[in-house]
Order: C-alpha cells, then sequence, then structure tokens
C-alpha cells in the first residue's frame, strides 16, 4: 500500500475525514488525467490525487441506476471545459443525457460533442 493510502487510511484520515489537495506532497494540475472533482474518486479510479480520467483514452462509467454516474461525468466534463479548455465528447449509449441538469452545473451545452 502507497504511503498516501497509508496516510488516507490512518485513524488520523477517519477522524478529519476531510482533506484537500494541499494536504499532500502533490502537484494540484494533473499531468494527462481529467479531474474527478473528490480525492477519493480520483484514487479509486487512477491511484492518483489529482486526476481520475486519462486524456486521449475512452473512459466508461457503468453501474447501477441513481448511483451518481452522471453527476461523475459531469463534473469531470466540466473541469475539462474550464480548467483544460477542452471540448468533452460524450456517447450517451442509455440516453439519458439531461440538458437541464448539465446547465445547471455550468457547463457549457454549446462547447461539447454528443
Amino acid at each position: 500500500m502507497s504511503d498516501l493510502l497509508k496516510k488516507i487510511m490512518s485513524n488520523k484520515a477517519i477522524k478529519n475525514a476531510i482533506y484537500t489537495k494541499e494536504d499532500f506532497d502533490v502537484e494540484t494540475v494533473p499531468e494527462n488525467f481529467i479531474d474527478s472533482g473528490t480525492i477519493v474518486t480520483n484514487l479509486l479510479l487512477s491511484g492518483r490525487v489529482t486526476g481520475a480520467f486519462p486524456l486521449g483514452k475512452m473512459s466508461s462509467i457503468y453501474g447501477d441506476s441513481k448511483m451518481g454516474k452522471s453527476f461523475l461525468l459531469y463534473q469531470a466534463m466540466l473541469y475539462a471545459q474550464k480548467t483544460l479548455k477542452m471540448t468533452p465528447v460524450l456517447f450517451d449509449a442509455e440516453f439519458a443525457w439531461n440538458f437541464d441538469w448539465a446547465n445547471k452545473l455550468g457547463l457549457d451545452i454549446d462547447n461539447l460533442i454528443i
């Protein structure tokens, strides 16, 4: 187990469950990764604190209904638009895309490829 994961799993991490990226000795701008918006999700998906989804690769998000897949997707797309100045591409196999919700979260709907 890496030192970073040991730190998160330690008793201190349980008592003080809120961490910021500044708590870790890492760069705050991910290299070749799109951030998910949360440290725990980043760690689970990529093993990194500062990025979850690899750039230039297709990532699939799947699971049970009402588990937050769309929210995770919207957060990653928002990060790509706002921070990396990129145009996200979405393949929606379930036809569950919600333009209103995406717009409320701050996504630029005109700057997406759907």
